[in-house]
């Protein structure tokens, strides 16, 4: 599916042109503005990109996804369904200091992270994450850090560590596994990349198993185990 303003009889044009830098990829576009449906409300004055070019077209081209929804605090679709009275409290979940593998240590001064539902792999900086590659012993192929699947039992459990809570990840949890031609690949669920405004974005694996809520009334983030 792909959208068309042509098609739309509530668009109200921008035009303004757009480039940003992700973790995994980069785009060209510019934005848009109309009216949004999600769950079945109706969020009008909705500005989005329109991407034109993109690094990464193999993303789009296998991924089961049309486009990707931001859920930033006070700039995202959700700030404008609050401003519009269209949920009873400003408050949305969904489901999907310091680091700890086998007794090592990362992030020891504390970290800057934030929960990413863009983000398949956990991303945080490229030293930690060859330690943890190392740790449960990868093997580089074709620039991916795989496991032989069968030793998926045997991998350790990675404890993040937030505002004194322990939250677990175990090889279940971060190991990606991948199915090519008619075989399972299993691949590390981490990403190493130094970023320039934080050190790391959990992503999917964290978010699986973790119901996470954002209370933009209070700002606040909750952690709790899914069921």
């Amino acid at each position: 599916n792909g959208y068309d303003s042509r098609n739309s009889s509530t668009y109200i044009v921008n035009s303004t042109s757009v480039y940003r830098e992700y973790p995994i990829l980069s785009i060209h576009g510019f934005l848009s503005t109309d009216r949004v449906n999600i769950a079945g409300l109706n969020v009008d004055n909705q500005t989005f990109i329109e991407v034109t070019d993109m690094s990464n077209r193999d993303l789009f081209q296998t991924a089961l996804f049309d486009g990707v929804l931001g859920l930033r605090f006070n700039t995202s679709v959700f700030h404008n369904i609050v401003n519009q009275g269209l949920v009873s409290s400003p408050i949305f979940s969904y489901y999907l200091n310091r680091i700890q593998i086998n007794r090592n240590n990362l992030c020891t001064n504390s970290c800057q992270a934030i929960v990413g539902t863009g983000s398949g792999v956990t991303i945080g900086p490229i030293s930690d994450i060859e330690k943890i590659n190392e740790l449960i012993i990868t093997t580089n192929v074709n620039g991916e850090e795989r496991v032989e699947c069968y030793r998926i039992f045997e991998l350790p459990t990675i404890r993040f560590i937030l505002g004194g809570k322990a939250f677990d990840l175990t090889a279940n949890d971060y190991i990606v596994r991948v199915n090519h031609k008619k075989n399972t690949i299993c691949a590390s669920g981490f990403l190493g990349r130094n970023l320039r405004t934080l050190d790391w974005i959990l992503g999917d694996a964290f978010i699986g198993k973790y119901y996470t809520e954002f209370d933009m009334e209070n700002n606040r983030m909750g952690f709790a185990l899914t069921k």
